[in-house]
């Protein structure tokens, strides 16, 4: 059974994240059928109860292929969330946050304001994303684009050249707009998650029989080209519309593939690395403003100059592109990142707020930093499959929206009888003071 209290707090968690745009979320979580959540670092099945996800597990194809599908979309965005550079920061940004609300230091209390600004500044808000026409004149699949940049609003309502944004204006080919959507932290998330998704569709498909695999592989190819230009959906694709336009590839796979391994690096950068990037000369008539992206650590912006400046098809092998992008970037190695990445992250241990979350903090540090040295910077879809299989890996909680059931650590609890839910319920009453307080900042 499920407490009222227990089914009024699982939709405050989610409902607060779900949707275009939420004050503690990075990642869109438009869909319902499932969703990460970047407040409990939890994977929400709406769609699923315990006896659908026992049937999925012990291998009814249809609920099998649905869970999987989905859970590959929502595992991505945990492994970036706590397994890579960027998570690390983000993650201690949050709990640091919530320690010091909790705690009532009015010292402390600017790290709420801090996370809060982080978070902003990885998912630009609503004004900066504009929809001009849903609907082509013709030619749904086809579109042109347009790189520009421009500047940012400060909490005084002026432009401000020190924090400028980098957009992505999508047009039909008779010229009508289609849209304009940033290069955010939150479109090159979208990206890797839907190459994951991609590719745990793919698994379905090669266990069909031979001659059923082209048709159905061919059907989603199709399915995911139609969303790629749809311009309500464009933050899930602009990231893979770079690759495919500036290093050329034709398949929906190879785009998604590319894009995930750019958007992996760029995730990883470490500050020295930004001042390390070489500004290719395309982007030469930004001025002043290359160097504001490169001060404020903007990773959608290290992420177009590598998609800029990465060799274009056809060549020999994906890690010899990856290691020709990184010198044409004027970047160390891909193992060089890799260590100077992991001792980035070590280093922010030196700067923790201790408090009731630490043993939540230390429990997901820890896990983002095996990811990190084991499998990082690049993650790929087969490594994570394995080691989720034979148990090296412990994936995160999921709530199951049917029933309010709870999977986790090889078990499945009903909502009151899990820890997973008293946790829940903790860091919602520590987010709703901490929107308190920066609504009082007028944040």
């Amino acid at each position: 059974m499920v407490s009222g209290l227990g089914s009024s707090t699982y939709r405050k968690v989610f409902d607060s994240e779900r949707g275009e745009y939420a004050r503690w979320n990075v990642v869109p979580n438009i869909e319902t059928l499932a969703s990460y959540s970047f407040m409990t670092q939890t994977i929400e099945l709406a769609d699923f109860g315990s006896k659908d996800y026992k049937s999925a597990i012990s291998g009814v194809p249809s609920l099998q292929k649905k869970a999987t599908v989905l859970l590959a979309h929502e595992y991505r965005h945990w492994l970036d969330h706590i397994g890579s550079l960027w998570g690390q920061q983000m993650l201690i940004l949050g709990y640091n946050s919530l320690n010091a609300r909790l705690l009532n230091r009015p010292e402390e209390l600017w790290r709420t304001v801090k996370f809060r600004q982080a978070l902003r500044d990885n998912r630009f808000e609503r004004y900066y994303q504009t929809i001009e026409s849903i609907e082509p004149r013709e030619h749904r699949r086809k579109w042109k684009y347009q790189m520009s940049s421009g500047a940012r609003f400060d909490h005084n309502g002026r432009m401000s050249e020190q924090h400028p944004i980098l957009f992505t204006r999508f047009a039909w080919e008779d010229g009508t707009m289609a849209c304009r959507v940033p290069m955010s932290v939150a479109a090159l998330l979208e990206t890797s998650a839907m190459c994951f998704e991609l590719h745990a569709e793919k698994s379905f498909i090669t266990s069909l029989p031979e001659k059923a695999q082209s048709a159905a592989w061919e059907s989603v190819q199709n399915r995911l080209l139609d969303s790629m230009y749809d311009p309500e959906l464009a933050e899930y694709s602009v990231a893979v519309h770079a690759v495919s336009n500036f290093v050329g590839p034709r398949d929906c796979e190879s785009a998604f593939d590319l894009a995930a391994i750019l958007a992996g690096i760029a995730l990883n950068l470490t500050e020295n690395h930004f001042g390390q990037l070489r500004i290719p000369e395309s982007v030469h008539r930004w001025g002043d403003r290359n160097d504001a992206f490169l001060a404020n650590l903007d990773r959608g912006y290290a992420f177009l100059i590598l998609a800029a400046v990465a060799p274009r098809v056809p060549f020999r092998n994906v890690d010899e592109w990856v290691e020709q992008t990184l010198e044409a970037a004027g970047l160390p190695n891909l193992e060089r990142i890799k260590a100077d990445a992991i001792a980035a992250a070590e280093a922010l241990s030196d700067d923790l707020v201790d408090g009731p979350f630490s043993h939540l903090r230390e429990k997901h540090r820890l896990a983002g930093m095996q990811l990190l040295s084991e499998n990082g910077p690049i993650f790929k879809f087969t490594d994570f499959v394995r080691r989720l299989t034979d148990g090296s890996i412990s994936a995160p909680p999921i709530v199951l929206g049917k029933d309010l059931a709870i999977a986790a650590d090889g078990e499945i609890l009903d909502w009151d009888a899990s820890p997973v839910s008293a946790q829940m319920q903790s860091l919602l009453s520590a987010f709703n003071q901490c929107d308190e307080f920066t609504d009082a900042c007028g944040i």
